[in-house]
């Protein structure tokens, strides 16, 4: 994560593309989404996989269950 001039950017280790950014605009920090077609769906499931302390995703279907706010879990792609 990087800040400067009012912008926060969240960049990938391996390339050093950004991930996501948020601006500063009247007090307040606007994040808008950045599509990279293919990638950005991968890109929340290993999110959501390191956030949550690398747990299986195959347990995501009981997300729900699990945690309190499991419904915004994205599905396990089926490749992971």
């Amino acid at each position: 994560m990087f800040g400067k001039d009012g912008i926060i950017s969240v960049k990938m280790n391996s390339d050093d593309s950004v991930v996501l950014q948020a601006t500063l605009e009247h007090g307040a920090y606007q994040v808008f989404p950045i599509v990279q077609h293919g990638q950005i769906y991968i890109t929340g499931i290993d999110f959501w996989h390191q956030a949550l302390g690398h747990s299986s995703t195959r347990y995501w279907s009981n997300a729900k269950d699990i945690y309190a706010d499991g419904d915004i879990l994205p599905k396990r792609p089926s490749h992971f």
